[in-house]
């Protein structure tokens, strides 16, 4: 907007005014998502919750996967919102990975957070976007971030620390990234507890209302100027 000469207040918030974090609170969440899965405990859950989107490299997620499950082979992939395309289905089946794949239709928010909360890694192999609200309910549930390697991704993961920036493009990468992060539970334990940390103080509501009603107290003064 600067550069089209509007110099009046910004503000930049999540969707639906911030995470609603007692989503990611309530008791035996993520044991109600293995069940539902059918994944025994102790088998690493790999969740893409970016349904079907043409900027998002599904056929990459995918094409991953057969390496993870060689490394990991009671690892369970969990997709939503593809469950009536059968062309996923057809790949999944081609690559030898149909078993361990769950496709899910879409979720109410509440099945959403009982997923990341099980999930031990979220998968987002965007090639452009915002700041998707599943990467910060993946943050906020727990679940270790990888994504595309993308600006406005750049501002909530620092690699290695809190997640994976990846190329979306590169079946190599996206499954050396899974794989990664699956080998070391310690990696993911700091990063769940620094990515609770920032979602509380950046992208919860309790963060972003206040926030949001002092901008609209001074974007309203500054249209009666």
């Amino acid at each position: 907007a600067r550069e089209f000469g509007y110099h009046g207040p910004a503000f930049v918030a999540p969707g639906s005014a911030g995470i609603d974090l007692d989503e990611f609170l309530r008791a035996g969440s993520a044991q109600r998502a293995r069940q539902r899965l059918r994944a025994p405990d102790g088998s690493p859950i790999v969740f893409n919750p970016r349904s079907y989107r043409e900027y998002v490299r599904n056929d990459v997620f995918f094409a991953a996967l057969p390496a993870v499950i060689r490394r990991f082979p009671t690892a369970v992939a969990v997709t939503v919102g593809m469950d009536k395309n059968d062309g996923f289905r057809r790949l999944t089946a081609a690559l030898g990975i149909a078993d361990a794949v769950r496709f899910l239709p879409a979720q109410d928010r509440g099945g959403m957070a009982d997923l990341f909360s099980a999930a031990a890694v979220t998968v987002s192999p965007s090639t452009h976007d915002g700041t998707p609200n599943t990467v910060l309910e993946a943050m906020a549930g727990g679940s270790f971030p990888i994504v595309g390697d993308i600006p406005s991704l750049r501002e909530w993961i620092e690699p290695g620390v809190n997640g994976f920036t990846v190329d979306p493009n590169s079946v190599g990468a996206v499954s050396e990234a899974i794989i990664a992060a699956l080998s070391d539970p310690g990696l993911r334990g700091r990063a769940a507890a620094r990515n609770r940390a920032i979602v509380t103080e950046r992208a919860s509501r309790d963060a972003v209302r206040p926030a949001l009603r002092e901008f609209y107290d001074l974007a309203s003064k500054f249209e009666r100027q």
